[in-house]
């Protein structure tokens, strides 16, 4: 869980207080580990805020890499364009300036559209 706390708390980046709270655990949950740049432990098993992760200068330096929404919509597609969509190694696409990955895109060959769910990068 501490590996993965700022990546959590970085998806809601507008939240006056981000906290994830321990509710319960099986296994190793008394661990404690002193993160650096850090004075104090941090204990698996206790409630993180992004002030106990705050670095020496405190901050929180780990930015999100998506954001946490969804955007689906309906576009318009040759044949040429879904080919050539299929073939992008990085399944990134632009939408309205803004760089997303792709989820999921399915194509209607009897309209000549696309349906794509997409992810925004942060």
């Amino acid at each position: 869980m501490l590996r993965w706390a700022n990546r959590f708390l970085s998806l809601i980046p507008t939240a006056k207080e981000k906290v994830i709270k321990f509710v319960s655990g099986q296994g190793n949950f008394l661990a404690a580990t002193r993160l650096s740049g850090l004075s104090q432990n941090i204990y698996e098993n206790q409630d993180l805020s992004s002030q106990d992760l705050a670095g020496a200068s405190g901050t929180n330096t780990i930015n999100p890499i998506l954001k946490p929404e969804i955007i689906t919509f309906e576009y318009p597609m040759t044949r040429a364009e879904w080919k050539a969509l299929k073939a992008n190694p990085d399944g990134i696409v632009r939408v309205d300036g803004e760089d997303t990955w792709i989820k999921d895109v399915t194509y209607n060959f009897q309209k000549y559209t696309a349906k794509f769910d997409v992810i925004p990068k942060y």
